[in-house]
C-alpha cells in the first residue's frame, strides 16, 4: 500500500504472569508494584540496550530494538533483575514476566508498530515459562555463538492466526527455577575482557591472558559463582557498561579493567562494581616493570585476586546484613555466622553454630556451611578439650569433603582436626591439598602458616602468612598475631613482639605469646605485665592445660614456649 512505512525490527513482547490473580488479591498494591518495576527496571534496561518502549499494556510492554542481540541481552537482564528484586517477596505474590522475541517486517504508524512480526512476538511470549524467554528461529539466526549456547531447541509450534509453524528456542536458565533462585543467593561475578590500551594492537593477547587467569583463579573460590570464559568474552568487541553487562549475565558483581604496555613498563587498572547499583566496590592500579612476562602476569593475577576477594566478601556481607532474618538463605546465614566467628569469642562461636546448622538444614549440599559448622566445634575444643567435640568436628569435616573434595577449606578444617589428634602425616597431606586447591585465598594461606608453625616448619609458616598479608593488604593486620606466632617459633622474638603489638584488639592468647617472647628476650618486667593481662582476660589459664592443648610436633618448640611462660610468672 502506497505511503505505508515498513522496516525490519526486533520485537520484544512481555507480560506479567498471573496478573489477574494478583490484582484480585490486592489491586492497588499490584498495580503500583508493576509500574515501579516497569519504570525502575524494565524501561532503563530497554534504554541501555538501544531499545524503545512502543507501548505499555495493562500487564506488560511491547518494545522495539535495533538488533536481535540487543533485544535478547535486554530480556536476560530484565528477567535476572526482576527475579532478584522479587526474591524477598512471598512466593505467591512475586511478579514474574514472560518474554517473547521475534525478528521481522513491521508496519510503522507514528510511534506504533503492527504486523505479523509483532503478532508472533506476542504469541511467543505466551509460550514462555514464568521468568522465561522464548526466541523465534528467525531471531535465533542472528545471535552469536555465546548467546546461542544459552538457549535450547523448543520445537515447532502452531501459533494462533499465523499460517506456518514457528520453531522456538527457550532460555536455558529457566529450566530449573530452584537452581536459579539458589544462584541469586550466592555471590556471582563476571570478569569482562580487560582492554588493551597499548600502542601495539597485537599486545591484546596479554590482556586476554590476564582475564582468563583471573576467571580461572576466581573459580577456585567455591563460595563464588563465576561466569565462564565464553560468556565473558562475548563482550570482547561490544561496549556495554560493566553494570549493564552484569545485569545481562545475571550476576551481582562485575570486574573490568585495562592493560597498558609501553616499552618495559606495564600498568593495569582493575575495577569491581555492583551490577545492581553501579557502585564501585573496589579499584586498584598496578604498575610493574616487564621482565619475565609470565612471572609478571602470575604476580598481577595473584594481587588482583587477593585484594578483590576481600572487598567482595565485605560487600556481600553488607548486603546480607540488610536482609530480615526470615528471608535469609543458606549463604546469608553463613555470612552472618562468619562475622561472629571472626570475633574469636566463645559465646559468639556458639551463636554462629546455630546459624551454620540452619544453613545446613536449608541446603544440605552447601559445603561451606558444613566447613564453618566443623570450625565451631574445633573452636569449642580449644576451650573444652572434649574428645566428643573433636569427634564431631571430624564427622562434619569428612561430610564436607564427601560433598565437594575440591573445596580447599574442607581439607584445611580436616587438617586442623588431625593436628589436634597429633596425626601429623595426615595433617600435612590435607594442608598441602588445601593449598593446591586455592593458593590465592588469603585466609587459607594464613591458616596454613599456623599449621606449618605447629608442624615445626617456621620458615614455611612465615612465608605463607606473609603471602596472606600480600594477598589481602586491607586485612594484613588481621594476620599480625599469626605472624607473631610463626616468628616466635623461628626464635625471632623481637620481630614477634613487633608483630603482636600491631594487633588492635589483643586477646588473651596474644598476651600469652607476648609474655613468652619478652621472657626469652630477658625483659621479665614486660613478660610479667603480659602474664598479668592473660589472667585478667582468662582467669582460669594454666600452663599445663595449654601445654596439653597446643599440638606442637616438636617437643623442643613446646618446651621453649613453656619455659617463657614460667619466667613470666603464669601458674603451672
Amino acid at each position: 500500500m502506497a505511503g505505508v512505512e515498513r522496516r525490519l525490527a526486533s520485537i520484544l513482547a512481555a507480560d506479567a504472569v498471573g496478573y489477574s490473580r494478583l490484582m484480585g488479591v490486592n489491586e492497588t498494591t499490584t498495580h503500583t508494584r508493576l509500574r515501579q518495576l516497569q519504570a525502575g527496571t524494565v524501561d532503563p534496561l530497554a534504554a541501555q540496550h538501544h531499545g524503545r518502549v512502543v507501548k505499555l499494556t495493562g500487564d506488560g510492554a511491547l518494545m522495539e530494538f535495533r538488533s536481535v542481540v540487543d533485544a535478547v541481552h535486554c530480556a536476560i537482564a530484565v528477567q535476572n533483575a526482576v527475579a532478584e528484586r522479587e526474591a524477598e517477596s512471598p512466593q505467591d505474590q512475586r511478579i514474574q514476566f514472560r518474554i517473547g522475541i521475534n525478528l521481522g517486517d513491521v508496519i510503522v504508524d507514528g510511534e506504533d508498530v503492527y504486523g505479523d512480526a509483532v503478532n508472533i512476538a506476542s504469541r511467543l511470549e505466551g509460550l514462555a515459562e514464568p521468568s522465561g524467554i522464548v526466541v523465534s528461529d528467525n531471531a535465533m539466526q542472528f545471535l552469536d555463538e555465546a548467546l546461542r549456547a544459552r538457549f535450547v531447541d523448543g520445537g515447532r509450534h502452531d501459533l494462533k492466526n499465523i499460517e506456518r509453524p514457528i520453531r522456538i528456542w527457550r532460555w536455558l536458565a529457566q529450566f530449573d527455577v530452584r537452581a536459579q533462585r539458589k544462584r541469586l543467593e550466592r555471590p556471582s561475578v563476571a570478569v569482562l575482557p580487560f582492554d588493551s590500551l597499548g600502542p601495539e594492537p597485537d599486545q591484546g593477547y596479554f590482556a586476554d591472558g590476564i582475564t582468563e587467569d583471573i576467571i580461572t583463579e576466581l573459580a577456585r573460590f567455591r563460595s563464588l559463582l563465576v561466569i565462564d570464559r565464553k560468556s565473558s568474552f562475548a563482550y570482547r568487541h561490544r561496549y556495554v557498561p560493566a553494570s549493564a553487562a552484569g545485569r545481562e549475565l545475571g550476576v551481582h558483581f562485575v570486574l573490568s579493567g585495562s592493560v597498558r604496555h609501553i616499552g618495559n613498563r606495564l600498568r593495569i587498572n582493575a575495577l569491581l562494581v555492583s551490577a545492581a547499583t553501579d557502585e564501585q566496590v573496589w579499584g586498584q592500579r598496578y604498575d610493574r616493570l616487564l621482565t619475565g612476562i609470565f612471572e609478571v602476569q602470575d604476580g598481577l593475577v595473584q594481587s588482583i585476586i587477593g585484594a578483590m576477594t576481600g572487598r567482595l566478601e565485605d560487600a556481600v556481607a553488607r548486603l546480607a546484613r540488610r536482609k530480615p532474618p526470615e528471608s535469609m538463605g543458606a549463604y546469608d546465614l553463613v555470612l552472618r555466622g562468619n562475622e561472629l566467628l571472626h570475633r574469636h569469642n566463645r559465646g559468639d562461636d556458639l551463636n554462629a553454630r546455630e546459624l551454620f546448622q540452619r544453613a545446613v538444614e536449608i541446603d544440605p549440599d552447601y559445603v561451606l556451611a558444613h566447613v564453618r559448622l566443623a570450625q565451631t566445634y574445633l573452636n569449642e575444643f580449644f576451650w573444652d578439650d572434649s574428645g566428643a567435640l573433636l569427634g564431631r568436628a571430624f564427622e562434619i569435616a569428612r561430610q564436607a569433603i564427601e560433598i565437594d573434595d575440591s573445596e580447599s577449606w574442607s581439607h584445611m578444617v580436616l587438617a586442623i582436626a588431625y593436628l589436634h589428634q597429633r596425626d601429623f602425616e595426615r595433617t600435612l597431606h590435607h594442608l598441602r591439598r588445601s593449598l593446591e586447591l586455592n593458593p590465592n585465598d588469603a585466609a587459607t594461606a594464613a591458616k596454613a602458616g599456623l599449621l606449618f608453625a605447629d608442624l615445626g616448619q617456621p620458615e614455611d609458616a612465615i612465608e605463607w602468612i606473609e603471602r596472606a598479608r600480600r594477598l589481602d593488604p586491607y586485612r594484613k593486620d588481621s594476620y599480625a598475631d599469626y605472624l607473631g606466632l610463626a616468628l616466635f617459633c623461628a626464635q625471632r622474638y623481637q620481630e614477634a613482639i613487633k608483630a603482636f603489638e600491631v594487633t588492635s584488639d589483643p586477646k588473651f592468647y596474644d598476651h600469652v605469646w607476648l609474655a613468652a617472647s619478652y621472657a626469652h628476650m630477658g625483659d621479665l618486667d614486660e613478660a610479667r605485665e603480659h602474664g598479668r593481662r592473660v589472667l585478667e582476660l582468662a582467669p582460669n589459664f594454666t600452663i599445663g592445660r595449654f601445654q596439653r592443648l597446643e599440638p606442637y610436633k616438636s617437643k623442643a618448640d613446646l618446651e621453649r614456649w613453656v619455659t617463657g611462660l614460667r619466667k613470666a610468672g603464669l601458674p603451672a
